[in-house]
């Protein structure tokens, strides 16, 4: 009778822990495939991230220097617009905010905040007055404390706001695609905050050396 090499049985050994290994493995990943259905389903469930009363927020930190056709006491809808007179990308999301107001809703209540004077407003408050649409336009009293208060750190930025719940928050020029979310969104108010993409867009806050 022959007796098994030492090389034999280390092999044996080495074979019996790769097999004992792999089913260790095999347990191990099953459960931690079960914990991740498990914990999409536990996040599926939860409540949406609302963002709540950035609009009562903002309201200490402008003041007011225009208003037309104060809203009506049951409106609950508002746009909000940020731009700055010295803004190169403000320029060009002028035509396009103009789009998005033209596709809302009659009654809505349009805010514009200009972090210095709000001359470069004048074209949307033109357009306002001559449709008869609600609208207040503020000015920023202290551009640092408005840009930490808020976190709206860049021009321009558009906030769709609903019983005082963040709807949609968008930096920068529409793309088309952003500007038909943003109509869909006006249309259809989501249960939850929208993010939208980024787009070309200047610092909001001026720094003086």
């Amino acid at each position: 009778m022959k007796l098994p090499t030492v090389t034999s049985t280390i092999s044996a050994l080495l074979a019996g822990a790769i097999m004992c290994f792999g089913w260790k493995l095999s347990v191990t990943n099953k459960k931690l495939v079960a914990e991740n259905v498990n914990l999409r389903l536990t996040i599926g469930g939860l409540k949406p991230h609302l963002i709540r009363n950035l609009d009562l927020d903002i309201l200490p930190l402008v003041v007011r220097v225009d208003q037309y056709h104060a809203p009506s006491a049951t409106a609950t809808e508002s746009l909000t617009l940020v731009a700055s007179d010295h803004c190169s990308a403000c320029t060009r999301q002028f035509p396009l905010w103009k789009r998005l107001l033209e596709a809302g809703p009659p009654n809505l209540e349009v805010w514009l905040i200009s972090l210095d004077e709000g001359k470069s407003f004048s074209g949307l408050v033109e357009y306002l007055r001559s449709n008869n649409r609600p609208y207040q336009q503020f000015k920023v009293v202290d551009q640092a404390t408005f840009v930490l208060s808020t976190g709206i750190v860049s021009t321009p930025t558009t906030l769709a706001i609903q019983d005082h719940r963040l709807l949609v928050y968008s930096a920068g020029v529409f793309t088309e695609t952003i500007l038909s979310k943003m109509k869909g969104i006006l249309k259809n108010p989501p249960t939850f905050t929208a993010f939208l993409p980024n787009g070309p867009r200047d610092t909001a806050l001026t720094v003086s050396n």
